[in-house]
Order: C-alpha cells, then sequence, then structure tokens
C-alpha cells in the first residue's frame, strides 16, 4: 500500500478523504485496463445512498466484478448497476461514457461560467443543435467537400457558444 501517498492525501482532505485501495493481485491491470470498474459513474440515489454505474464488461470480468462487490460489502457504496455501453464504446467514446463524480459547493458552482449543468433549457438548446447540425448520412464524396469541413466548424462554433465555452479551438482564435 502506497502508505506515504495516502499519507500525504490526508494531510491535505483531512477526514474527508475516502479511499478505497485495490491491489494488482485482486484486480491484475489487464483486468482494470479490459473491464473499466475504473471508469464507472457514482451517483447518489433519491433515498441518499451512494451508488455505482458501471459498464457491464466489469460484471464479466471475475476479478472486476469482485472488486466491485467488495467495495458494496464495504458500505462504501450500496450498490452496483451494470450498464451495456459496448455501442459507444465502439464508436469511439470509449469509457468515457461513465465518469467519476465530483460533488462541487453551491459556491463552486456559481464560479463556474460555462453553461455546462444540464438542464431543460440547456437539453433544448443542444437537441436543437443536433438537428440542425448532424446529418443522417454521410457519403464518401462529402469527404472531398470543403463545405463539410465549414459545416463542421460552424457546428462547433456554435456549441461553443451555446456552452459558454469562450474561443477554445484554433480556428476560432484566428481572426
Amino acid at each position: 500500500m502506497p502508505t506515504r501517498v495516502i499519507g500525504g492525501l490526508r494531510a491535505i482532505a483531512g477526514d474527508a478523504l475516502r479511499l478505497v485501495v485495490v491491489s494488482s493481485d485482486e484486480l491484475p491491470v489487464a483486468d482494470a485496463v479490459s473491464a473499466y470498474p475504473f471508469n464507472s459513474q457514482i451517483l447518489t440515489g433519491a433515498d441518499g445512498k451512494k451508488l455505482v454505474i458501471a459498464p457491464e464488461e466489469s460484471r464479466d470480468s471475475l476479478a472486476a466484478r469482485r472488486f466491485l462487490d467488495r467495495v458494496v460489502a464495504e458500505g462504501h457504496v450500496a450498490v452496483v448497476h451494470y450498464l451495456e455501453v459496448r455501442e459507444s464504446m465502439n464508436n469511439g467514446g470509449g469509457p468515457a461514457c461513465l465518469r467519476q463524480r465530483i460533488v462541487l459547493t453551491d459556491d463552486e458552482k456559481a464560479a463556474i461560467r460555462a453553461n455546462v449543468f444540464l438542464t431543460e433549457t440547456l437539453a433544448d438548446a443542444l437537441e436543437a443543435w443536433i438537428e440542425k447540425h448532424y446529418r443522417d448520412r454521410l457519403s464518401p464524396a462529402d469527404l472531398a467537400d470543403p463545405a463539410l469541413w465549414r459545416q463542421g466548424m460552424l457546428a462547433l462554433d456554435e456549441l461553443t457558444q451555446i456552452l459558454r465555452l469562450g474561443s477554445v479551438y484554433e480556428f476560432q482564435k484566428k481572426g
């Protein structure tokens, strides 16, 4: 166990730090990489209890499932729900479709100027953006059309405006 690292983290975070340590004997690196248990989403249910949403690969891997079962048995979370996300991962989403949870205080939320917290208004704006910019088909000839590139840049520019991110792409910073 990396006690020096944990000690340093405890010195910074104090009693607020909650750790679940797993060894490579319990969960070999190959299993952790193929099953994605660390890319799970930690949520708080309506009852106030913590739960984990994990990819099905974590259930299919004996080592990953045993690790997550231990997390439940030790009381860190109440339950693990497994979700099939293979299509997302096959389409380039990778394990990014599940993320860790970071709790923000009201002051921290207020300090975020970007429009990144999902509300009904934002969901409507994103849906309209998708309807406007996503093609339902793309042919090889489209890939040679400079208009496709311009449409993509316009779509990204509009998206950063919807999310109030400012100019994050190089093409937005030039000119």
